[in-house]
């Protein structure tokens, strides 16, 4: 098998959701930007907090009980914490850079803290609240909810739906009752998670005006999400801008090909017929 990064993440991510391995993941993203970075020895990193958070389980064994674990070694034995101060470092986004700086965002810490706990055999299931990541635990009315960036504080149903309330403009007072449906609480899928990874990064590049880096990770989110047509626009931009016409035309037609009938698409295709006219430079009519 191809050993470059770019092969073994498609190798990792192409079987069955159970079968994702997030750690693994993770580090093949960042030995794009790393090519010497040894993934085995960041992933053993990994292996050995389990080990730890598993011989400090002394209670019943149960989800707080592993909590508990948990918090004690990444937290008061390893120190790691929320990136405050410089939250949106691309290397917040790189889980080597979070194991070897102890700090990150709410995504990485809890992909960190998720995969720790599965090795104590628990499940942490990752929560997209909009502008945050927590974790939960557990099942129906016993459900409940792990905030890593916040030094795994505990954290309610109630207070998930008002936090994100919060990110969507409403009041303590407001009515919460469509938040209520629980739809940012439900688990976010592996794949969609390792998305909001590389969402994260292209973003960050993008703004940077990084194109090449930032391709990198619009590449990556079109191998785990083929017909998202968000990142097919960034990706059709961004393949322009770095020379590459052919692979932004085919882009470009595939968004076109997605839209719905009554959306105003005249901007893709004119960009899609300056690409066919010869003209790399599309920017403008995708801004």
């Amino acid at each position: 098998m191809n050993d470059t990064p770019r092969a073994q993440f498609i190798h990792t991510i192409s079987g069955p959701e159970t079968d994702i391995d997030l750690t693994l993941a993770c580090l093949y993203i960042a030995a794009e930007e790393y090519p010497v970075l040894d993934v085995t020895a960041y992933a053993e990193r990994v292996d050995e907090f389990g080990e730890r958070a598993k011989k400090h389980m002394r209670g019943s064994g149960g989800t707080y009980d592993a909590i508990n674990a948990i918090n004690r070694v990444l937290f008061d034995e390893e120190g790691f914490a929320g990136n405050r101060k410089n939250y949106y470092d691309p290397a917040n986004s790189y889980l080597c850079d979070v194991l070897d700086r102890r700090t990150g965002i709410p995504i990485t810490l809890s992909i960190l803290y998720a995969e720790v706990g599965r090795r104590t055999g628990h499940v942490f299931d990752g929560v997209g609240l909009p502008g945050h990541f927590v974790l939960g635990a557990g099942r129906s009315d016993a459900r409940i909810f792990v905030d890593p960036f916040d030094r795994g504080g505990l954290l309610t149903a109630r207070e998930c739906r008002l936090m994100a309330g919060r990110m969507l403009g409403r009041h303590p007072g407001d009515n919460i009752g469509d938040i209520k449906g629980d739809r940012f609480l439900k688990p976010v899928p592996k794949r969609s998670i390792l998305h909001r990874v590389l969402n994260n990064l292209k973003a960050i590049y993008m703004r940077a005006e990084d194109h090449h880096r930032a391709l990198a990770a619009a590449e990556r989110i079109q191998l785990l999400s083929p017909d998202n047509r968000d990142n097919l626009g960034d990706l059709a931009r961004l393949q322009a801008g770095t020379g590459d016409s052919p692979a932004a035309a085919e882009s470009l037609a595939r968004y076109l090909e997605l839209a719905p009938h009554d959306e105003d698409t005249r901007a893709f295709e004119a960009a899609l017929k300056a690409i066919e006219d010869g003209q790399a430079d599309i920017g403008a009519d995708l801004a």
